[in-house]
């Protein structure tokens, strides 16, 4: 296994920003995110049954369409 021992491909250092927040942390005060978050706690929060009952209202809704 000489191909383990090769530092060909080393990185070199890289400089790092710990204040920069990653790129998908949303904003807190975005109304898009703000309302993201609650259509997915409130979406956490329905059962099996409700969720198929769900699906099957939107199918109805985008035939309608």
């Amino acid at each position: 296994m000489r191909g383990a021992r090769t530092n060909r491909w080393k990185l070199g250092p890289v400089q790092l920003d710990i204040n920069v927040p990653p790129p998908s942390t949303p904003d807190p005060e975005d109304p898009v995110a703000v309302a993201t978050r609650e259509v997915n706690r409130q979406l956490s929060q329905l059962t099996y049954s409700q969720l198929i009952l769900l699906a099957a209202d939107l199918i109805r809704w985008f035939k309608s369409c």
